[in-house]
């Protein structure tokens, strides 16, 4: 039943109407009406809904049968073999390099953890992965912070935990963009001489990037879980998502508009259009989630879940681009769904909030 007021759990006469040649209503009403046994010492009470029949259990009984099972199967509990065979994607914690874990990426962690255990315990092969944003222009506000505030320092001589130590200059960036606007214009130069290959601007990223790294790890190892096992960086492939973008648009997928940039019309799907490259043709996060979704389609999983908190919904979602592209993006997945995500499209998501 939509609500436990109800019901607890209900049984459809749908089957029994069409054996015994009556109503499901009827059968329904029937039923509900039949007294409980005193052997059902779990039920409290039947209900009839339409061709529906609800049961509402006991709470007392219920939970010590549900506790003693518990006592006996012990780790075992719940187990079952349910997704034998299968293959599950579970992406979760997926940070940006530029600054510490928050208490969201905390929540996601902890649930994309659990989830991955519970996915296990039932028979399903599990593979955890994560995709870490270290470059973009987040990363490149830090970066021009640093160099001119910071350069040649370290956290060891700050006495900071890495990742705070490069989240303090991405924070100083933000203040001190009122006295000093010309900022923006760096931090954008800096994302150009990045994708360019600019040696110097490329040293002192991978310093920053691994720096907040250690900082992660360190957080990780105190909440009592590692790094998700598969991991991608966003700089090992963001370009290959440019090449599924200019693919799509070859292919009359994607259309590039007349300012210069490339969207998905999504407009079929109740949608606004999804931006996939900036006028410049620097990348986007949904940039590399289509390469990445090719990526993670060659394990074939039963379904591939995407652990993004509601606030981020928007940012971190190829489901709509991934349809669009169709055969200019072979993804070999069954489905792609989200974890603690606003329901608002037609295919599964997996609430956990």
């Amino acid at each position: 039943p939509p609500d436990f007021a109800l019901g607890h759990f209900t049984v459809a006469c749908f089957a029994l109407a069409q054996a015994l040649g009556q109503p499901p209503a009827a059968i329904a009403k029937r039923l509900a009406q039949t007294p409980l046994p005193k052997s059902a010492t779990l039920l409290a009470r039947a209900q009839a809904a339409g061709p529906y029949v609800n049961f509402t259990v006991q709470p007392d009984a219920y939970a010590a049968l549900t506790l003693e099972q518990i006592a006996a199967e012990g780790d075992g509990y719940g187990a079952s073999t349910l997704g034998a065979g299968k293959i599950i994607l579970v992406e979760y914690f997926s940070p940006n390099t530029n600054k510490p874990m928050t208490v969201g990426h905390v929540r996601n962690v902890c649930l994309g953890w659990s989830f991955s255990r519970l996915l296990e315990t039932i028979g399903f092969r599990v593979i955890e992965n994560s995709i870490y944003n270290d470059r973009g222009i987040a990363l490149c506000k830090a970066l021009v912070a640093y160099q001119r505030w910071g350069k040649g320092s370290t956290p060891e001589r700050a006495g900071m935990k890495p990742d705070h130590f490069v989240g303090q200059f991405y924070v100083r960036f933000g203040t001190e963009l009122p006295e000093h606007p010309e900022l923006e214009a760096e931090a954008q130069a800096c994302l150009r001489q990045w994708e360019a290959g600019d040696p110097d601007v490329r040293r002192v990223w991978r310093q920053l990037v691994d720096w907040t790294m250690e900082g992660f790890t360190q957080t990780l190892r105190r909440m009592g879980v590692g790094h998700p096992a598969e991991r991608y960086f966003e700089s090992d492939i963001y370009q290959h998502g440019k090449g599924v973008v200019e693919d799509g648009v070859r292919r009359g997928v994607f259309h590039r508009h007349a300012e210069g940039y490339v969207f998905a019309a999504l407009d079929e799907e109740g949608l606004p259009d999804k931006i996939l490259l900036r006028s410049d043709g620097t990348s986007l996060y949904i940039t590399q989630d289509l390469y990445l979704a090719q990526l993670k389609g060659q394990h074939r999983p039963a379904l591939s879940l995407y652990g993004v908190g509601a606030e981020q919904d928007d940012a971190r979602d190829p489901g709509d681009a991934v349809g669009a592209a169709g055969h200019a993006l072979p993804v070999h997945g069954d489905q792609q769904d989200h974890l603690a995500a606003p329901e608002r499209r037609e295919r599964e998501v997996v609430r956990l909030e």
